[in-house]
């Protein structure tokens, strides 16, 4: 008031808004695996499968974001991936050792491109979205092959004569399998000194062979 009929307003700050009302909004983190929503399975052929005997990795890029292993019945899980914001990611599904061979053992080399998802749903809440990239793959099937190395094996037998010298070839001697060798059959004889040598038998598979 000036005194004299007069109102004089001043506002300190005297430029600029005077009020700033500032709101924050985040988002929270959810976790998710890939094996959640996609099934992933583990074959093995020429034995059977053990629990955790084969491990299988998520990459994104050069970096491995998840692991697992198989169950006994070829299942397999991945752990679980941390999401914080939304976007979209892509993966790709393999075999740890993928396409080696060691040890009687032929690692699959199959591989699945996984698309993942993430959105917000405006009110604080992620969702997570997991999908093969090529819509016809219904799940991703690793197969490894082992095969044991062939053993071979000669059988032999000792011919005594009492009475006089034994004479090489003198006596003729058969081996017959049976069961699940019954297809073999082999005559050898016997040398001067004795020996009976059959050739050389190879098996292909674990089992008890009788002759």
């Amino acid at each position: 008031d000036d005194g004299a009929g007069h109102l004089t307003v001043t506002r300190d700050p005297a430029e600029g808004p005077a009020f700033t009302f500032t709101n924050s909004y985040s988002v929270e983190s959810v976790s998710s695996s890939v094996t959640y929503q996609l099934t992933a399975t583990k074959v093995l052929k020429g034995r059977d499968l053990v629990e955790g005997e084969f491990t299988f990795e998520l990459v994104e890029g050069n970096t491995v974001v998840a692991k697992g292993t198989n169950a006994k019945d070829g299942g397999i899980t991945l752990s679980p991936i941390t999401y914080d914001r939304p976007g979209t990611h892509t993966y790709t599904l393999r075999e740890r050792d993928a396409g080696k061979h060691d040890r009687g053992m032929t690692f699959s080399g199959a591989s699945y491109i996984v698309v993942t998802t993430v959105s917000d749903n405006g009110e604080g809440k992620l969702s997570v979205k997991h999908a093969f990239e090529d819509a016809q793959t219904e799940k991703a099937t690793f197969t490894n092959v082992y095969r044991a190395a062939p053993a071979s094996v000669k059988i032999t037998a000792i011919k005594k004569l009492v009475g006089r010298d034994l004479r090489d070839g003198e006596f003729a001697f058969t081996l017959t399998g049976e069961g699940d060798t019954a297809d073999i059959s082999q005559t050898a004889k016997n040398d001067a000194r004795g020996n009976v040598s059959f050739d050389e038998l190879t098996f292909e598979a674990p089992g008890t062979y009788t002759f």
